[in-house]
């Protein structure tokens, strides 16, 4: 049994050392990445339950958890560590709190984080009713595979957000985690999470429908799925580049951009006869483009504005209709 830590003693310049040991409920491609990233900026972590025991015992293998750290249930890790993440699926986080508080396993002198970006941490109420602190601990970054080794999950991590939530004795704790692990913290009121999960959603989500709405529109110009997508993710990292480099509003490009009302009509006009729920995307869009435009080139606005009609304007339809 671990002895009780002393969460308010955290500061900005505790050492990974001192900080408190950590142990894992969930071992995905998230809580893999986790893992992995905390023990090489020096955090311990100390043990593992998932549902799948292969899963366990690769995340057991890339942070270095003790063999006897690899446990079958999830009660069995608050007793091994001072901090417990849930790295479950968010439907999941309820079941996996409520498990543990039914075999008592929380405890004052202890914490539990979950890594939703949509749930608040009054999810973990029933641990906080043991004596437990609880919060939210959500990195602001895609996880599509499980890290190959420490180096790349520690590259995943690297200088993004973490959104932080929940009782105040935790948040120094939480926020020296985020920048062990090279990111940056961001402390959420519980009522801001899901737009803050939203954002995420629309931007790292949605980003792929629109790859496979683009590449959809390719296979009609003859090329197969797999090529299409190759042929767009120069298009996507060029983007990105301007991003980065330009930020917003000028890294906006496009016919739009310049009020090209003949290009948008094009557009449209092909859409609607090969592909009418990609016009209907076009189209949503676009509208939401039109601030971004003006906003870039506030002189263009006339032919900008008179380029948005074509957006508004309702598609045709059928003869037969």
């Amino acid at each position: 049994m671990r002895q009780p830590y002393n969460f308010a003693a955290v500061t900005a310049a505790t050492p990974p050392a001192g900080m408190p040991t950590v142990g894992f409920v969930g071992a995905g491609k998230g809580g893999q990445t986790l893992a992995a990233a905390l023990a090489a900026a020096g955090v311990r972590v100390t043990a593992v339950a998932s549902r799948s025991r292969a899963s366990a015992e690769r995340l057991a293998e890339l942070a270095g958890v003790p063999p006897d750290g690899v446990r079958d249930y999830a009660s069995e890790i608050p007793a091994r560590a001072h901090l417990t993440l849930l790295t479950v699926p968010d439907d999941a986080i309820a079941g996996a709190v409520n498990e543990i508080c039914a075999r008592r396993g929380w405890r004052p002198g202890h914490a539990v984080v979950h890594c939703s970006g949509a749930l608040p941490s009054r999810i973990l109420d029933c641990a906080r009713l043991e004596g437990s602190l609880a919060g939210s601990f959500h990195p602001l970054q895609a996880f599509a595979e499980r890290p190959p080794n420490a180096a790349a999950a520690c590259a995943a991590l690297r200088g993004i957000i973490f959104g932080l939530e929940g009782d105040a004795g935790l948040e120094a704790t939480l926020r020296r985690l985020a920048t062990l692990l090279g990111g940056q913290p961001l402390v959420l009121q519980p009522e801001s999470k899901p737009l803050y999960h939203a954002a995420a959603v629309i931007v790292s989500n949605y980003a792929v429908t629109l790859v496979n709405t683009g590449a959809a529109l390719l296979a009609e110009c003859g090329l197969d799925r797999a090529s299409a997508v190759q042929a767009l993710l120069p298009l996507l990292t060029g983007t990105l580049a301007n991003l980065a480099h330009l930020g917003l509003p000028n890294a906006l490009s496009g016919p739009l951009s310049r009020g090209d009302a003949g290009t948008l009509a094009g557009h449209l006009t092909a859409l609607d006869a090969t592909a009418p729920a990609a016009a209907a995307l076009y189209r949503s869009l676009g509208q939401a483009t039109v601030a971004l435009a003006l906003e870039k080139d506030p002189a263009a606005a006339p032919a900008i504005l008179a380029a948005a009609v074509l957006l508004t304007a309702p598609p045709p339809t059928s003869a037969g209709s």
